[in-house]
């Protein structure tokens, strides 16, 4: 595997650091012209493999879609460079001023509004940022599911609901709301976006503060502001000049905002037969991309837990069922193995990577796809069906466990 130095925009949660070169060097480059990375995210593979003749990122969260059309283009990225070493620092004041315009940028509508509550419950004491959104998900399964659980905070929201009115008033009002939303998307599967920009913001504007918000936070989650990950702040400031070597590698990728999963979810049903009345360029498009054997595209969905997986499988003839999502629907309701994606802009559930998958399994293009080693992935992307697989151990960087070592996996068709 190569030694060579990784480049990298920033951290990100699920940014293939580890793993870079390793894909990279396993992509098909004699038979293909065309690279696409449907699910791009901060596109640590994209940065450290040989260039393709035409090379296309996508991604649906529009502060990610700014950042790369920025650095893809050469003037813009040297305004976004020179606006970053003379206009920001790290510092807490820095990242949540920074955080506040991404946060208000394209998120679903029940996302803002369980934001909102998360935002009300900090505010008043309740929880701190890496125990508020387990309660917040106790919260939610209380009042859909009655559901009774025993976070360790549930007390204190239950003598403030009690003791302070106004408290008590805005939690009912924004709790409804969130519930009212989340139940939409149960429903219909997905909600709409509401771009929330300001008058004021432009896409170098949202460049920058997705930039600081990644960098800036712990684990690269996005969620948090680290204190530790820069001494001073101009070890901050020789990160930021590394963009340079980015901006030279990423100049003329072209650059979408795609809804994967949402595609996914609409049209797998065409692998079985059933006519496809693709309308959108962006639909029409991406099934281009997957149907063109000179396309190598490379597929990093958001992942699942093995542990919640085979918990969720236990009594189920995995080999002599049809749709695994559809047996664990019968045997537990609406509950699915754990997705680890939630931080993402579109994270797919089991089922719509199950759909995700019947899609891609006899796709035409080139294509390599990444998760943890599950029995769903294994179930379609097999040797019967023309994939190869190889495995890859590594560690995660995220949390303080005793024991953070991973199996990775990647199947290929080529």
């Amino acid at each position: 595997m190569s030694k060579e130095p990784t480049l990298s925009i920033a951290p990100y949660y699920g940014g293939k650091s580890r793993m870079a070169h390793f894909i990279a060097e396993r992509l098909n480059y004699a038979d293909t012209d065309t690279f696409v990375t449907p699910f791009g995210g901060m596109c640590r593979v994209l940065l450290n493999k040989p260039r393709h003749p035409v090379e296309c990122y996508n991604d649906y969260n529009a502060g990610l879609v700014a950042l790369m059309n920025v650095l893809s283009d050469t003037d813009k990225s040297r305004e976004f460079i020179y606006r970053l070493y003379n206009e920001t620092e790290y510092s807490l004041a820095e990242f949540e001023k920074q955080k506040a315009i991404y946060d208000n940028v394209e998120t679903d509508l029940d996302i803002q509004e369980r934001n909102k509550l998360r935002r009300l419950l900090l505010n008043n004491g309740i929880g701190s940022p890496t125990t508020v959104n387990s309660l917040l998900d106790e919260i939610l399964n209380n009042a859909i599911h009655e559901e009774t659980g025993n976070h360790k905070f549930v007390s204190e929201l239950q003598s403030l609901l009690a003791s302070d009115d106004s408290f008590r008033t805005q939690f009912t009002h924004l709790l409804g709301n969130w519930i009212a939303l989340y139940e939409k998307r149960e429903q219909q599967g997905m909600l709409e976006r509401t771009p929330d920009l300001g008058e004021d913001v432009s896409e170098m504007d949202l460049a920058i503060a997705t930039y600081v918000v990644f960098q800036q936070s712990r684990d690269g989650m996005g969620q948090t502001w680290s204190e530790s990950k820069f001494k001073t702040s101009e070890q901050y400031l020789n990160r930021v000049l590394t963009l340079y070597e980015c901006a030279e590698r990423l100049a003329g990728v072209h650059v979408f905002q795609i809804d994967a999963v949402d595609f996914f979810r609409k049209y797998y049903a065409g692998q079985h037969g059933l006519s496809l009345d693709m309308e959108s360029l962006e639909d029409k498009m991406m099934n281009e991309w997957i149907n063109n054997p000179c396309v190598m595209m490379y597929c990093d969905p958001s992942y699942i837990s093995v542990e919640s997986e085979a918990k969720m499988l236990e009594g189920i003839d995995v080999e002599n069922t049809d749709s695994l999502s559809d047996a664990i629907k019968q045997k537990y309701g609406d509950k699915m193995p754990k997705n680890l994606g939630k931080i993402y802009s579109r994270s797919f559930g089991y089922d719509e990577q199950e759909k995700f998958l019947r899609y891609i399994q006899n796709a035409k293009c080139r294509i390599l796809v990444s998760n943890y080693d599950l029995v769903l992935y294994n179930k379609y992307l097999n040797p019967d069906n023309g994939w190869r697989r190889e495995e890859f151990v590594t560690t995660t960087g995220v949390g303080s466990k005793a024991n953070n070592t991973r199996i990775e996996v990647i199947w290929y068709n080529y």
